[in-house]
């Protein structure tokens, strides 16, 4: 995993040396560098079409996460089992949590084979609940009381997700001439915006302050992360 979070640092730091490096050369936008991405039309060998879904996660084993809405009328109500595990072939290894949900919100499996999931609304007693549940389903921990909402320490108004560590990174110049703000949008801020989001759902701010550029970048460590 240590090799795993440098590379991840590896990235960042290349990425936004490319952003700096983009913004000095003051060149135009480049839109036609190669796509390595292509599209694969039926990946996915699922029992059922999915419903809307806010969140996939890929885990350290290169599988697949995927908590959906369950039909087109959502959760509420339905038998249907929301969240899935697939191999990176597209093959489910597991589906089930049929009947525990209101609206699917996220889901992110922690070190250990667990799996968090966020339930962001409450209705029929069900929702506003975050929980840890086993590889196969169990309900292990929940947060918040179910079908509940408000301000009060022990529930939650419409939760949305599921925190793990986070790496943060921070690139801050100084020394050089005076920045200001770029008048168009570059290849560089393009990946930023775009790329480590997608990649590795990385949350990036940068700010062209006189002094210098500074960009501040958090992003969820790989699960099973160690120290």
């Amino acid at each position: 995993m240590r090799a795993e979070c440098m590379r991840l640092a590896m990235t960042l730091w290349a990425t936004t040396a490319l952003v700096t490096a983009a913004y000095a050369q003051d060149s135009a936008c480049v839109n036609d560098a190669p796509n390595p991405y292509h599209m694969v039309m039926d990946w996915a060998h699922t029992s059922r079409p999915w419903a809307q879904t806010n969140n996939v996660f890929v885990d350290a084993k290169d599988n697949v996460w995927v908590f959906d809405r369950c039909e087109d009328g959502g959760c509420a109500g339905s038998r249907v089992a929301p969240i899935w595990q697939l191999s990176p072939d597209g093959k489910v290894l597991k589906n089930f949590g049929g009947g525990m949900f209101i609206f699917p919100h996220a889901v992110v499996p922690d070190r250990d084979g667990n799996v968090w999931v966020v339930d962001g609304q409450a209705r029929d007693g069900k929702g506003n609940q975050v929980m840890k549940l086993s590889p196969d389903g169990k309900v292990l921990m929940t947060l918040g009381k179910a079908g509940e909402s408000g301000k009060g320490l022990d529930v939650f108004d419409q939760p949305i997700e599921a925190k793990r560590r986070t790496l943060v990174f921070d690139w801050v110049e100084s020394g050089g001439p005076p920045v200001g703000t770029p008048t168009r949008e570059g290849f560089g801020t393009r990946l930023l915006d775009f790329v480590l989001p997608g990649q590795i759902q990385a949350r990036t701010r940068i700010e062209y302050a006189p002094q210098g550029v500074r960009m501040h970048c958090s992003m969820p460590l790989p699960a099973g992360t160690k120290n």
